[in-house]
């Protein structure tokens, strides 16, 4: 049976003493790292190798106090794995950069932090031809339409979304109706 209570999943998960014993894992401010074995650098640099056993390269690609902490929050949530950013910037571009592809459309809401606003209405566009339409989100038909725009015209296909969308919409919709009656 699996553990919902996120504080017995996060004292479950695996647990690392400090560098000199301490009885909490060491915080590692160090950016670069010893690679003993010179023959591991080619895999680490192509992404082939990662931190098995210790071996770390780059502060920004793996780093054991980073790692912990992705460990325990994938925990809490109760997801397999979770992956820890230096910014909610880098968190949401790098979301943004894995769904997308050149030639993609996305649908959000008007109400964004500035620099999402931004990624979103210029750099994206500009430098990958994702194009957005920002809509407001309290306004499921406006949302809906957004949708329908999409699916409706002659890429359609491009976009690589899925035909329950308006059904989406529909729950959403109906979900909201019922919040507001009760």
């Amino acid at each position: 049976m699996a553990v919902t209570d996120p504080m017995v999943r996060v004292a479950r998960s695996r647990h690392e003493f400090g560098e000199h014993r301490g009885v909490n894992l060491s915080i590692e401010t160090s950016a670069t790292f010893t690679v003993i074995e010179a023959g591991k650098i080619p895999a680490l640099f192509e992404g082939r190798e990662g931190p098995k056993g210790g071996c770390f390269l780059y502060g920004r690609h793996f780093n054991p106090t980073v790692m912990v902490l992705a460990r325990h929050l994938a925990a809490l949530e109760g997801t397999p794995h979770a992956y820890c950013t230096a910014s909610g910037m880098a968190a949401i571009s790098g979301a943004l950069l894995h769904a997308c592809n050149t030639g993609d459309h996305v649908v959000t809401g008007q109400a964004l932090y500035g620099g999402t606003w931004a990624l979103l209405h210029d750099f994206l566009l500009r430098k990958a031809n994702i194009s957005t339409t920002f809509v407001n989100l309290s306004d499921l038909d406006k949302v809906q339409s957004a949708f329908k725009k999409i699916l409706e015209c002659s890429i359609a296909k491009r976009y690589r979304i899925p035909p329950c969308v308006s059904q989406i919409c529909l729950l959403s919709r109906q979900s909201l109706m019922s919040t507001a009656r009760n």
